[in-house]
């Protein structure tokens, strides 16, 4: 592919900076290894959404959650890159609008997930979950009959 053309290519539709405040009450969390919980990510209301990203320095805070399964869906994000994959709040809100442009408002957290570099270029594609509806929380523990440890998922209080 040419130079002149690769510049062009739009990889990230356009988002406004009052379609960004709009969406900013939804958040990126962290998924917890070997586990359907997450957990949000310290500081990130007070990220820039468009200069920084949200996974760089990332670090987990507060309780782990999930949600019921019909709650959760994958959309795919591209992004242009350097050598290291690093969305911003705005590139992730911008898909989310394109996927979803009456429905975006339903959700409250994302989730990237698996990432892949597109062909040779520097650009990456990215499975990301969005998820709405009721938070559940680790309620009682049980044991699975193999004598694995496990939790009731319980609705979050409100309180």
């Amino acid at each position: 592919m040419s130079d002149w053309l690769y510049d062009k290519v739009n990889r990230v539709p356009p988002i406004t900076d009052e379609q960004i405040a709009e969406m900013r009450h939804i958040e990126p969390v962290l998924k917890l290894p070997d586990s359907c919980m997450y957990r949000r990510i310290a500081g990130c209301q007070s990220l820039h959404p468009r200069d920084v990203s949200f996974l760089w320095n990332a670090n987990p805070t507060g309780d782990e959650f999930t949600f019921e399964p019909l709650n959760i869906t994958e959309i795919i994000t591209q992004h242009h890159s350097s050598v290291f994959f690093k969305p911003s709040l705005a590139e992730v809100y911008a898909w989310m609008r394109v996927y979803m442009p009456d429905y975006w408002g339903l959700f409250r957290f994302f989730c990237m997930g698996e990432v892949r570099r597109i062909g040779a270029s520097s650009d990456f594609m990215c499975q990301c979950d969005v998820m709405g509806g009721e938070m559940l929380v680790r309620g009682k523990e049980f044991i699975f009959p193999s004598g694995h440890v496990g939790h009731e998922l319980v609705k979050a209080s409100t309180t």
